[in-house]
């Protein structure tokens, strides 16, 4: 015999029922799979701004990738559900002729046929079910963790760590008032400074950094935490701050190594946005104490630095940046030179630091070439300045490279 439920029991029944959603578990990638993703293709397809904004690492291929139109080829899905040979991925991976830009992997042999079978296999198994929604994306604003002289708000992943090498030529290129540009080889004869340092991040937001330049002998330590970062449709800027501790650890006579002088205290709050694809805007306000190793008890030293980045494409952009001093100078005497006119400390000769270069941005490396006015690198001694005018033509040739390491 049927049971018939009374009608508030039915209703109360649908009504629990449709409380409840099922969750569908997100689909996930074969390992043998991520494992060739992961070493051959997220130097480049990974991170806050990957190549052609695909990610191919474990957590992201199904958001960034499968069911995705293709930036290169938009008629052309990056990964085709259940269609490689429709997949512009293993066009691209197979070097196949047609595509747009480089194959892949970038400037390395192609993958081994049992790798590109594993690919096309996982391929072939996906269905419409696998397609993720679209999800904001994250936006960075610049590629590299400075402009010239100004941090960005660009960290790391949890665990990765970054080497720099930076290097300043210290004579001009036009060679002086005593040289033409020939005798110095355009400024590449040196002397030079030369600043390395390594970072790492603990968290996704933070990265420690430690580094010494030749200037002075100056240490420095600093750690940046992003607050917010730039997401397409959601958050419309990135933020961060920036403690820096640095030391100049040259020995001076008989005075101290660790004199109270020769400590510097700077803090700088970073706001980057993208304006739009191709150009982004850097502005960095920042305060100095203790700016000066001659002088006690000077007043903080106030910085506003503002930088810009214009992306031609394929990793290649323009970058220049800005760092004007708000605070009355005094005569500074930074990496071992003073900033004068000749011997009087009377007639300060220091001007705002600036850079205007070119930057490129290869995998997991970036590759930064300025002209620059200031001879020194360390943050404490870029905001007290530079001692070329630019209005007289004169200015240095530096160059930076980062390197992440995962």
């Amino acid at each position: 015999m049927a049971v018939r439920l009374p009608i508030w029991l039915q209703i109360t029944v649908l009504f629990l029922l449709g409380g409840f959603t099922v969750v569908q578990a997100a689909p996930a990638i074969p390992a043998d799979v991520a494992t060739i993703f992961a070493n051959n293709c997220t130097d480049c397809h990974a991170g806050d701004l990957p190549d052609a904004n695909l990610r191919l690492s474990a957590d992201m291929i199904f958001s960034s990738a499968v069911g995705k139109p293709s930036r290169q080829m938009p008629g052309m899905m990056r990964i085709k559900p259940g269609d490689p040979a429709g997949s512009y991925l293993m066009m691209k991976i197979r070097h196949d002729e047609g595509i747009q830009g480089e194959p892949m992997p970038l400037d390395e042999d192609q993958l081994a046929p049992a790798d590109i079978e594993k690919i096309a296999g996982w391929i072939a198994s996906l269905s419409a079910a696998d397609v993720a929604p679209d999800q904001p994306e994250p936006v960075q604003a610049f590629a590299g963790w400075t402009v010239g002289n100004t941090p960005t708000a660009k960290v790391l992943r949890k665990g990765e760590m970054l080497f720099r090498i930076s290097h300043r030529f210290v004579p001009v290129v036009n060679g002086g008032e005593n040289q033409n540009a020939y005798d110095v080889n355009f400024g590449l004869d040196g002397p030079a400074v030369i600043m390395i340092s390594l970072g790492y991040a603990p968290t996704d937001n933070l990265l420690l950094n430690l580094g010494r330049t030749n200037a002075a002998d100056n240490v420095e330590f600093n750690a940046r935490y992003r607050i917010l970062r730039e997401t397409s449709g959601q958050i419309p800027v990135s933020l961060a701050i920036q403690g820096n501790l640095n030391w100049e650890s040259q020995k001076v006579g008989d005075e101290s190594r660790l004199r109270g002088e020769v400590l510097k205290y700077s803090m700088q709050a970073i706001a980057t946005k993208a304006l739009t694809e191709k150009a982004s805007i850097a502005v960095v306000p920042g305060i100095l104490i203790n700016s000066n190793s001659a002088i006690e008890d000077e007043d903080p030293l106030l910085t506003l630095g503002v930088g810009g980045r214009y992306h031609f494409g394929n990793g290649l952009s323009l970058t220049a940046d800005w760092l004007p001093i708000f605070t009355e100078l005094d005569a500074v005497q930074n990496y071992g030179v003073g900033f004068y006119e000749g011997d009087d400390p009377t007639k300060a000769r220091r001007f705002d630091s600036w850079t205007v270069g070119v930057e490129k941005q290869v995998g997991g490396h970036v590759f930064q070439l300025f002209f620059a006015n200031s001879p020194v690198i360390a943050t404490d001694q870029v905001m007290n300045g530079g001692d070329l005018d630019v209005a007289e033509g004169d200015m240095r040739l530096g160059f930076a490279i980062y390197r992440i390491l995962r």
